[in-house]
């Protein structure tokens, strides 16, 4: 099964050079394999290289086939219009009672501070979709 979510440039195939045996890093350098140096001594001043890639932005047909079937009376229509990667994430977890537990955490519970909470008809929508999920 392959990943919805998008591989860093430096672990695509296309990013090594085959002719000399070379490894693109995080920080755009490039590092000839036969260097010596260890994936924990290459320099770290470039984190958003390492971050996890980006979720997928659009719905996909997982969450399609999931929200198709759900009653009409809590299918998360806006949550799925104005963040289809929640939906996403839903329609993933749905089978898993802790999976579901911890997306409704993680979006309910600030970790963050300061955010700014969902619209009323996406908020209205979660709402519906955890008293469906609980009973």
């Amino acid at each position: 099964m392959t990943s919805i979510y998008k591989q860093p440039r430096f672990l695509q195939p296309e990013s090594l050079d085959a002719r000399t045996d070379t490894r693109a890093q995080p920080g755009g350098e490039v590092v000839d394999a036969d260097s010596g140096l260890e994936p924990a001594s290459l320099p770290t001043d470039n984190f958003e290289a390492l971050r996890k890639a980006e979720p997928a932005n659009v719905l996909l047909p997982v969450a399609r086939a999931w929200l198709a079937s759900l009653p009409d009376s809590i299918r998360p229509t806006e949550l799925a219009r104005h963040y289809p990667r929640l939906a996403n994430r839903f329609a993933t977890a749905w089978n898993d009672k802790a999976g579901v537990a911890l997306v409704f955490d993680d979006l309910l519970s600030d970790r963050r501070g300061a955010r700014r909470g969902f619209p009323p008809a996406v908020d209205a929508n979660l709402l519906a979709l955890w008293r469906y999920w609980n009973y």
